[in-house]
């Protein structure tokens, strides 16, 4: 990580900052380091001119690009590059109640011109075989008959069958819980928005999590059942993970005096499960589980973490699928492996 330069162009870094200052007669005052984000890398302006921009490698995001070296128009003849552009801003703005608008992007391509260097390449351009990213979803419905003088929890058991991934080879897969409810990541004063606003995976309380492929368990006994084991499977999933203490878990003790704004925005947003299935599929199940809580706290802030545990929950599962493509001449097939 660069302190001077930043190659990403987000404030998603942090670093520990600062020195231990005990307070021997009142210990409660005492100070400690903590942790911070990096600092910001750019200023988002209404002035095209003055705003903070950013270059993004479409490698990136495309794996497709990243196997194939070259990609010969006469053989995709209809290759394009959509872009879809964000209208909420509760999604981009930390600030939501501003307006915004979008810079025209500029398209930056290598081009082989050399009709010698380009009949060579494509004598051997016979295709390619490369990992995407696909995804499905499901909806979790909102825990309802614990207020009042109901229960004080409530336990959600759901199984969901994903239709998305049958026939496919599918490797990691990455399980994402985006909040519904504005009152869970959006505060009540300018319409400030929590550190990652929805782009986060939001703590529910008591949550397991079990994924059934063909039949049989993946995880064994009941599943993933606790935070920090779901953090150890996101890192020998998917690698070096970028996080604080209990951004996977529903709270931290004193959470304010290590981490920085913890109480609204760092805290609890960021527990994704990960999984590396590994196999061709057939049937992919994801049985989900989480408690509802009341309160007799009345309290605004009380009641919207209330709405964080039992809210309506949209969980978007993106899984790794070995696709390839057959040329023949000057015609091609894409088929999933």
């Amino acid at each position: 990580m660069s302190m001077n330069s930043s190659l990403s162009g987000n404030n998603m870094g942090s670093i520990y900052v600062g020195s231990a200052i005990l307070n021997a007669a009142n210990a409660a005052n005492s100070e400690f380091p903590k942790i911070t984000v990096v600092g910001k890398v750019g200023q988002t302006k209404i002035d095209p001119n003055t705003t903070f921009k950013s270059w993004l490698a479409v490698s990136e995001l495309l794996e497709f690009l990243n196997t194939s070296q070259y990609v010969p128009t006469n053989v995709f003849k209809n290759l394009r590059l959509v872009v879809n552009w964000e209208t909420d801003n509760t999604k981009y703005l930390a600030v939501n109640n501003t307006t915004s608008q979008t810079l025209p992007p500029l398209l930056v391509v290598d081009e082989v011109v050399n009709p010698e260097v380009m009949s060579s390449m494509m004598k051997s351009y016979t295709g390619i075989s490369w990992t995407a990213i696909e995804t499905d979803s499901v909806v979790v419905p909102a825990i309802t008959g614990i207020a009042g003088a109901g229960p004080t929890t409530k336990t959600q058991s759901l199984a969901f069958t994903l239709n998305g991934f049958d026939n496919k080879t599918v490797g990691r897969m990455l399980l994402v819980n985006t909040p519904t409810s504005p009152a869970t990541y959006a505060g009540s004063t300018n319409d400030d928005m929590s550190k990652v606003g929805r782009a986060g995976s939001y703590s529910q309380n008591a949550k397991k999590v079990q994924i059934v492929v063909n039949g049989s368990n993946k995880l064994p006994r009941s599943g993933n059942t606790r935070p920090n084991s779901r953090l150890a499977l996101l890192n020998d999933t998917w690698g070096r993970c970028n996080t604080i203490p209990c951004a996977n878990d529903i709270g931290m003790v004193n959470g304010e005096k290590h981490v920085e704004n913890f109480s609204f925005g760092r805290g609890g947003q960021l527990d994704y499960f990960a999984i590396d299935v590994g196999e061709k599929v057939n049937e992919l199940q994801l049985q989900y589980e989480r408690t509802g809580i009341a309160s007799s706290t009345a309290s605004t802030d009380a009641q919207n973490r209330l709405t964080l545990y039992n809210q309506q929950l949209t969980i978007n599962i993106f899984g790794e699928v070995a696709k390839s493509v057959i040329v023949t001449g000057d015609m091609y097939n894409v088929e999933y492996m």
